[in-house]
């Protein structure tokens, strides 16, 4: 190999670990303790209050970050309940509801 081309493959590995890099940095936020988030759980973390926000309004336990509408059975925890689980939830209490 010629000392062209290796000074052209270092360049690109370096380009490489840069981008890498840069991309790494682009995809962490950190939450208010500092601790690192990728996008996805960031993303998630504003799906899930707007959600509950949404669903249970007033009736919203917020106090301390908590994200809970225990105003019936079953209760609900945006902040700590599978999707699945928060779904099963809703659609229990819509059956309960409907059958008033």
């Amino acid at each position: 190999m010629s000392l062209s081309s290796s000074n052209e493959l270092n360049l690109m590995q370096i380009e490489i670990k840069l981008l890498r890099e840069k991309l790494a940095r682009e995809c962490e936020l950190h939450d208010k303790d500092g601790h690192a988030l990728l996008k996805a759980e960031h993303e998630n973390r504003i799906f899930r209050r707007l959600l509950a926000c949404s669903y249970s309004g007033m009736t919203l336990y917020k106090d301390d970050g908590e994200l809970q509408d225990n105003l019936m059975l079953p209760a609900i925890d945006f902040k700590r309940m599978s999707a699945d689980e928060i779904e099963e939830a809703m659609l229990m209490r819509a059956k309960k509801a409907l059958q008033l």
